[in-house]
């Protein structure tokens, strides 16, 4: 039975500082964004791409599948150490199944071919995150507003985010039908499997600054 499961992305980002934050609220506009703003004093960091990674959940009425996926690029700029902005790219052709073992290779090669021809991969190799806006609250916690592009479509979506010095995390579920991701199958089939998508995200910084 084909297995509806949504990966990838998406992201997340916060501030890179040993002291507490005010409140605030911040704009960038998208992938252009640079270190070099007209009236701002921006760091664009690059993401450590060896130790970032995002892993996903999919959920059905007999169990659920798990796996990892990886990015590809990716920054977030800052701006007196504050998260204003960033691009979060991910590759689909990393798609990766963890919860089925490796011995089981028929298994996993249906579930794979699956996910591939859910995600047109062949298509659009990369999934994407543009954060838009960022609003910080305590030392660790930040509301992130943003662009999340899957299979060519694009959508407005929320994250919260902590920090960890510059290690960035966020656990978040997203409705894999937005991005018309299984939107196609049979009743059954969209009855039997979740259309909530849980993403974990780790994103490391490459240096500090």
């Amino acid at each position: 039975m084909n297995n509806y499961l949504v990966l990838l992305v998406l992201i997340i980002a916060a501030c890179h500082s040993p002291k507490p934050l005010e409140n605030s609220t911040a704009n960038i506009v998208g992938p252009e964004s640079s270190e070099e703003q007209p009236g701002l004093d921006t760091t664009k960091v690059a993401i450590d791409l060896d130790q970032s990674i995002i892993e996903w959940k999919g959920t059905k009425l007999t169990g659920k599948h798990e796996g990892t996926v990886k990015f590809n690029n990716g920054w977030l700029v800052f701006s007196r150490n504050r998260l204003i902005g960033g691009h979060l790219v991910v590759s689909m052709e990393s798609i990766n199944i963890t919860d089925i073992p490796a011995h089981e290779k028929t298994a996993r090669r249906n579930l794979l071919n699956h996910l591939v021809d859910e995600f047109a991969v062949k298509l659009f190799k990369v999934s994407s995150f543009t954060i838009k806006q960022v609003s910080t609250g305590t030392e660790n916690e930040l509301d992130i507003s943003g662009d999340l592009r899957i299979r060519g479509v694009s959508q407005d979506i929320k994250i919260k985010a902590t920090r960890n010095n510059k290690i960035f995390f966020s656990n978040f579920s997203f409705n894999r039908f937005d991005w018309g991701v299984g939107k196609d199958g049979n009743w059954f089939e969209k009855r039997l499997v979740s259309k909530m998508i849980n993403l974990k995200v780790k994103i490391h910084l490459k240096e500090d600054f």
